[in-house]
């Protein structure tokens, strides 16, 4: 019960995020320095995401990003296979259906989140 309350509760959060971020671009600044007082809640499903340690590189299909610190935020959407990296943290959750893997869903917390080109 308690599973099925969860995953009504996640499906939900989901579906709420979509009109949120319809339309938005993303902002990539490669010059910034990347903080580590800052913290990332990534959201969405990835393609092929490969795990070395703490680090992980997936192609995004769609992920959703809210990037903050002490300073300025950040949000915005990834999307149609870009290359993304970020460090995974103790909230952070990679699920893979299916007995391959290829694709994936993501959910939590992480830091040094960075789209690459």
């Amino acid at each position: 019960m308690i599973k099925k309350t969860l995953g009504i509760l996640i499906c939900i959060m989901i579906i709420s995020l979509i009109p949120a971020v319809n339309g938005m671009s993303v902002d990539v600044k490669s010059e910034e320095p990347t903080s580590s007082f800052g913290s990332t809640f990534i959201i969405g499903t990835v393609y092929n995401p490969i795990e070395s340690g703490e680090m992980v590189n997936a192609s995004a299909i769609r992920v959703v990003y809210y990037e903050w610190n002490f300073l300025d935020e950040n949000i915005g959407m990834v999307g149609g296979f870009k290359q993304i990296s970020f460090k995974r943290q103790p909230f952070f959750n990679i699920y893979k259906p299916g007995p391959f893997g290829l694709v994936a869903y993501i959910f939590g917390f992480c830091t040094d989140f960075e789209i690459l080109e």
